[in-house]
């Protein structure tokens, strides 16, 4: 049994007419602050023609939008409407002038008119006129075809106020096969206006979908697609009526289950239930591909109803209420697990708490995967699980920006893993990514990548060095010592390399009992900075040995 439906757009409206028969259309042009009459296109005249509101022609009426066209920019002499401080008067200009200046203006308000009349109140082009579904209960397969305008490639119009180009219609396809598990789409590449011919094997290349024949990558197809969004309602329909052909091949009742589903995309769901009509939200994590690199060996069988369970035991996932749920309600958490697990995490009570966060969620599958494993099997290794993953999900006011701090500091600290002194690494593994230590990876970042500098001093500056109350003062020899200090500091005076050696600044250091305490920036006989640790205050031990070197060296403090 062959079932046919037909969807026919309402005039000046984003809601579609289901009926059972089919009805030629007629485009129309409807009267505007740019169009004085509402106009229908005659196609066996070849022209447009006054809608009468009394006699209107035979035939569906549906809108014809313009294209926004962009208009040129007049040649005016003196650089006319185009100099960008409009240094030209309207009168300098002549009569032909002024008119050409006019006539652009009117054109770049009739472009905002049309660039807002091209689209209905849900975003979706006019173009798509009318639709017709065509369901074979028989074969099990459903065709959903959209009639829209056609566009060809915008030319060269004498009046941009009129365009010249004539209406006309195109059929777009998409087709979806249940029994076979195959899809393919036609005339949605404008550019070619055919269908994508690609092998569907090489795209998904199960045993049960090795069909010995060229099918189109329907899913290569579906950005494309999404460009030119199709209307809602009507996708809706088409795919009520995929799942009831679902339930004819299965035998399963699937309506409730799965129209209840979050979908990104209607039609990627649609792919997704004719690829696998008992489990389709399983399609994202079979063929997701979050990090470019993760594919899953994993052979479905169609007609399986356990093949969530096989799954999760071919990845090793724990099949539990929780999991379940949350892949449910998002299916590439399965891929979230999966990167928890590549980790080094086994406390099951960790893996729920990233999964019911969508924040936490969000770190493990944006971070690099490599730099992920390589700090979380480190930390746990010296911390254990709990520290460890306290540590990766520490939460900051400033959150956008910290997380974004945590990311690069987590890829950071795998890159450079070698060149990060203990201190540091411990300081990480206590305080977690903070700014501070997300700094001073940044130093060691700059210190590998760059070229070592080596400071010549002068010996005004070289004066400055000191011992003090058991502070020594002293000039750093070059950029990698500067980077030395701001790791052990946590701040980022490593960033300061081509200033010191332009002689912009002069960057002097304290330290005392071995280690680094104090950071100095002094410009002639000016101090502009003095910070400890974490960009801290100076003490009032550090502030007293400080003052006597200011005496001493005729200093005065900016701050």
């Amino acid at each position: 049994m062959t079932e046919t439906t037909f969807f026919y757009r309402t005039l000046s409206s984003s809601d579609f007419e289901k009926t059972g028969e089919e009805r030629p259309l007629i485009p129309v042009r409807l009267k505007s602050q740019f169009r004085e009459r509402s106009e229908w296109y005659d196609e066996k005249k070849a022209a447009w023609l006054l809608l009468d509101e009394c006699k209107k022609p035979d035939g569906h009426l549906v809108e014809y939008a313009d294209v926004p066209e962009t208009p040129s920019i007049p040649a005016i002499s003196g650089d006319g409407i185009a100099a960008p401080d409009n240094s030209l008067e309207i009168e300098d200009m002549d009569a032909l002038q002024f008119s050409a200046l006019l006539s652009h203006r009117l054109a770049v308000r009739r472009r905002c008119f049309d660039k807002k009349n091209f689209f209905d109140v849900a975003n979706v082009k006019k173009d798509f006129a009318a639709a017709r579904l065509v369901t074979d209960y028989d074969a099990l397969t459903l065709e959903l075809t959209f009639i829209c305008f056609y566009r060809t490639k915008a030319k060269e119009k004498k009046n941009i106020l009129e365009p010249e180009e004539s209406p006309h219609f195109i059929e777009r396809c998409l087709f979806f096969d249940m029994k076979n598990g195959a899809a393919r789409c036609s005339n949605w590449d404008e550019a070619k206006g055919n269908a994508l011919e690609v092998n569907m094997k090489r795209r998904f290349p199960f045993s049960s979908f090795a069909v010995e024949k060229k099918f189109p990558d329907f899913a290569s197809a579906l950005k494309m697609i999404d460009e030119n969004l199709p209307p809602r309602p009507v996708a809706l329909e088409a795919r009520a009526a995929l799942i009831s052909l679902a339930e004819n091949f299965t035998g399963i009742s699937l309506r409730g289950r799965l129209e209840g589903v979050p979908e990104k995309n209607i039609i990627y769901s649609m792919l997704c239930q004719t690829l696998l009509p008992l489990e389709p939200e399983l399609c994202e994590p079979l063929f997701g591909d979050i990090d470019g690199k993760r594919r899953i060996r994993f052979w479905p069988r169609r007609k399986d109803p356990l093949i969530y369970k096989r799954f999760c035991k071919k990845a090793k996932i724990k099949n539990s209420r929780i999991v379940r749920k949350c892949y449910l309600e998002r299916p590439l958490s399965l891929l979230t697990y999966l990167a928890i697990k590549d980790a080094g995490f086994t406390d099951i009570n960790l893996y729920n708490r990233v999964l019911l966060d969508q924040e936490n969620s969000n770190l493990f599958d944006s971070v690099n995967k490599e730099a992920l494993k390589k700090f979380s099997r480190f930390s746990i290794k010296r911390r254990g699980e709990l520290c460890t993953m306290n540590t990766l999900l520490k939460k900051s006011g400033a959150s956008i920006h910290f997380d974004r701090e945590k990311k690069d500091g987590i890829e950071m600290f795998a890159r450079y893993f070698k060149n990060i002194p203990e201190t540091l690494k411990n300081d990480i593994l206590q305080n977690g990514f903070t700014s501070f230590n997300h700094d001073a990876l940044s130093n060691i970042s700059y210190q590998v990548r760059n070229k070592k500098i080596v400071f010549t001093h002068t010996e005004e500056e070289m004066r400055l060095e000191d011992d003090i109350s058991g502070y020594e003062f002293r000039l750093p020899k070059d950029s990698y010592e500067l980077c030395e200090i701001g790791t052990s500091l946590h701040n980022c005076v490593a960033s300061y390399a081509d200033q010191v050696e332009e002689k912009e600044c002069t960057i002097v250091y304290a330290t005392k009992d071995g280690g680094y305490k104090l950071c100095i920036e002094v410009r002639g006989k000016n101090v502009y900075q003095e910070r400890t640790d974490h960009n801290g205050r100076p003490d009032k031990d550090a502030r007293a040995a400080l003052n006597e070197w200011h005496r001493r060296h005729g200093l005065m403090v900016k701050e």
